[in-house]
């Protein structure tokens, strides 16, 4: 690891970042703001900062390294004419890559894979389930691109804010353009908040402003799970996701005023680079994710590493209440610089005021129907899982029942495009909510199972990506016909007529 020491740049004060160099507070005091920053001045100002002013180690198979590469395989790839962009020609961008001659902007893969076959092996490996989530989730020879990494710049959003961003793809869609982004990584839990869906949102404004053509849906593509996601445009959304991005940019200034940066302690911080020298930063405490916090602390820099001095003390404690044995590193003897203390390493430090405590069992704990997650995972007693486990057990009758094989492949994938349906639905009727547990999701789910069985919408087993999306689009219009009429009948506005039912050849119906 590149040990950079930090004393001469940032100090501790209380619970702040105090940035003492003007050349590293430059750094953060950007003429404009990101999405992705806005994001981290809401979450930590603090860690924004430091991740701004730390230089950054380059990990081959790092999450951000990972996506990147993924993220430029598929840029490349959609630059291509339509008819090329093929599996396998994602392929040959991959080798190329590895193997080729560094182009200008880009990583250079070929020298940090060195030539060694195993780790070029791992890449290929790790890169081709980005790609390979992409081709699942759509056929990139149908899709007709407007752009590409489409630089934002110039332009202010909100409160007269400096944007800057770059949309990963941008396409021509029925009645306007769609921005897309690729993701790798965890789908995110919406009860959390939705940093994806305000990146898109913000998308949209800026690049309506930038082109004056409208942008009429915005996509996230999540790549690892193969699972794609429509993102609100509701007028209080879009209003929200600026107002938000408009106060991250009052946040970034007043700390740049005062070279001061607070904390913000949470369980993310064991992924901060600072979180071994942190003086807020929470204990890891047991839970599913303590392991993963844990070798994440280990990776990042420790506090003499750092080299942060502390101006002035907060209360401290060395908390490790693990349900399993840990063991932690020797603390560190605290060390002497400049009249200005460095504090010495234990492993986790914390204030006593921002202990983290999630409890955990051996048996995968159960909570409150309503509860959709316990401790980041599904709840098995809830009713989200009533619901996603529903998906996947009619998906595996309607596979036995057309006679196509039943295997953990073909039920995850036709789970994916009811679910993808259902959501699509759900998302239309209730102004973007895409929870599990809504009695809406229920009644979705109750409507598309019936067209499916009842009615007989077949799924268009071994036929184009074409069909399927016909398919689904004949699934998700029959269900929201379904939920209009039931909301007429409700309020007494449906048509009592029969001409529809006088003109239909009732002897062909069985």
């Amino acid at each position: 690891m590149n040990i950079t020491p930090a004393g001469s740049r940032m100090a501790w004060d209380g619970g702040a970042l105090v940035v003492t160099s003007e050349t590293a507070l430059a750094r953060v005091n950007k003429p404009h703001l990101s999405a992705s920053s806005a994001k981290g001045f809401h979450g930590c100002p603090a860690k924004q900062a430091a991740s701004s002013i730390l230089p950054r180690d380059f990990d081959l198979f790092g999450a951000a390294e990972r996506g990147s590469a993924g993220h430029l395989v598929l840029e490349m790839l959609y630059q291509l004419d339509p008819q090329e962009r093929t599996r396998d020609k994602a392929t040959e961008i991959m080798v190329s890559l590895a193997r080729g001659d560094k182009q200008p902007g880009e990583e250079d893969y070929q020298a940090r894979i060195g030539g060694d076959q195993a780790v070029e092996a791992r890449w290929f490996t790790e890169v081709s389930k980005l790609v390979d989530g992409l081709f699942v989730l759509e056929e990139p020879a149908i899709i007709e691109v407007f752009a590409t990494e489409k630089k934002l710049d110039g332009i202010t959003v909100g409160r007269d804010v400096p944007f800057k961003g770059f949309i990963d793809r941008t396409d021509y869609g029925p009645n306007g353009l769609t921005v897309g982004d690729y993701k790798s990584g965890r789908v995110p839990n919406l009860s959390f908040g939705d940093d994806h869906g305000d990146q898109i949102r913000l998308y949209k404004v800026a690049l309506e402003t930038m082109t004056d053509m409208e942008v009429t849906a915005g996509t996230l593509l999540y790549l690892d799970h193969a699972e794609s996601r429509r993102v609100s445009f509701a007028p209080r959304d879009i209003r929200r996701s600026l107002d938000d991005f408009s106060d991250a940019w009052d946040i970034m200034q007043s700390s740049v005023r005062e070279a001061r940066f607070e904390t913000k302690p949470s369980v993310l911080c064991s992924w901060c680079p600072l979180v071994n020298a942190c003086p807020s930063a929470p204990a890891v405490k047991a839970g599913p994710s303590a392991e993963r916090a844990l070798t994440s602390r280990a990776g990042q820099r420790s506090a003499v590493d750092l080299g942060i001095p502390v101006l002035r003390e907060q209360d401290r404690q060395t908390v490790l209440d693990m349900a399993q044995k840990v063991i932690a590193p020797k603390p560190v003897e605290p060390v002497t610089a400049a009249h200005m203390t460095v504090t010495g390493e234990t492993a986790p430090q914390l204030s006593k005021e921002n202990v983290v405590t999630v409890t955990v069992r051996g048996a995968r704990e159960e909570g409150k129907p309503w509860e959709s997650t316990v401790n980041g995972a599904l709840q098995y007693n809830s009713y989200a899982s009533q619901a996603t486990l529903g998906i996947a057990t009619f998906a595996a009758k309607c596979l036995k029942a057309n006679g196509m094989p039943v295997s953990p492949d073909t039920i995850r994938q036709l789970s994916g495009v009811i679910a993808r349906t259902v959501l699509s639905v759900q998302v239309t009727v209730t102004n973007g909510s895409r929870d599990w547990g809504e009695g809406a999701n229920s009644r979705i789910r109750a409507a598309v199972y019936s067209y499916i069985t009842e009615v007989g919408a077949v799924p268009p087993f071994g036929q184009s990506p074409e069909h399927w999306s016909a398919w689904q689009s004949r699934v998700a219009n029959y269900t929201l016909a379904v939920l209009r009429t039931s909301e007429e009948i409700f309020n007494g506005t449906i048509d009592a007529g029969i001409g529809a039912l006088t003109s239909v050849p009732l002897e062909r119906v069985a």
